[in-house]
């Protein structure tokens, strides 16, 4: 793994790699946390295809939990690619911060990048 000198310590090209793409990701893209949640439904008119065929309209829902308890919001049809665009991005934010904390982790558990202090006997 080879490794290039920056002004905080050594970092791989997988972890420089890692922090370009979060940095693009985190200036350009829509994020979300959650999940797409896709739910059939019946509309309550009795002459429908929901009632008369049981053939469900179909909606899709953002799941995410909010202040420990889980909430659920319908996605217009015109939003849901912008969603699910910024629920893959959220992941791949986080795939990225875990590339980035497991190269620290790694520093910090072998000394890599720490300063040595030095005293003055006297």
């Amino acid at each position: 793994m080879k490794k290039r000198s920056t002004t905080s310590g050594y970092w791989s090209d997988r972890e420089l790699s890692a922090r370009a793409a979060l940095a693009k990701l985190t200036h350009e893209a829509h994020i979300v946390r959650g999940s797409i949640i896709r739910s059939g439904r019946t509309c309550g008119n009795p002459s429908c295809k929901c009632i008369v065929k049981g053939e469900k309209h179909i909606s899709s829902y953002l799941a995410f939990r909010y202040k420990g308890k889980r909430k659920m919001v319908c996605i217009p049809s015109h939003l849901e690619d912008k969603i699910k665009s910024g629920v893959k991005n959220y992941r791949e934010l986080m795939r990225l911060l875990e590339i980035i904390s497991q190269a620290n982790f790694e520093r910090v558990h072998t000394g890599v990048g720490q300063k040595v202090s030095s005293k003055k006997e006297g």
